[in-house]
Order: structure tokens, then C-alpha cells, then sequence
């Protein structure tokens, strides 16, 4: 889950809030830190991705620019 939003940074931009818990980025599942870290590897810069997480018990799906 976001421990922590930073402000003006990419979370912030986009609307992500501390607690949210990110389930996917792009095509790659997220189950812990090393899943998110290979999952931003992959990405080109300044490409719009899809972004799922959950917040307060409810799926949320956004598109976010890395």
C-alpha cells in the first residue's frame, strides 16, 4: 500500500491517497515491492498506463503517466 504521498510527484498528480493499495500497472500484477519496482521498469516515459488499486474496499482503475 502508498505509505506515503509526496507532493508534486506523479502519486500526488494523479490523485493517489496514503493506504491505497496498487494491484496492477500496465500488464504486471502487483503483489509486493519487488512487483512494483520490475513493473515501473518496464514503462516508457511520458506513455499513459493503466493503473488499478484499491481505496476504501473498492477497485479503482485510473490512467497515469510515469
Amino acid at each position: 500500500h502508498i505509505q506515503e504521498v509526496i507532493e508534486n510527484r506523479t502519486a500526488e498528480k494523479y490523485g493517489l491517497q496514503k493506504g491505497d493499495i496498487i494491484t496492477k500497472i500496465h500488464k504486471t500484477n502487483i503483489t509486493d515491492v519487488y512487483t512494483y519496482m520490475k513493473a515501473l521498469s518496464t514503462l516508457k516515459k511520458d506513455q499513459f498506463y493503466q493503473l488499478k488499486f484499491i481505496r476504501n474496499k473498492k477497485n479503482k482503475t485510473i490512467k497515469i503517466k510515469f
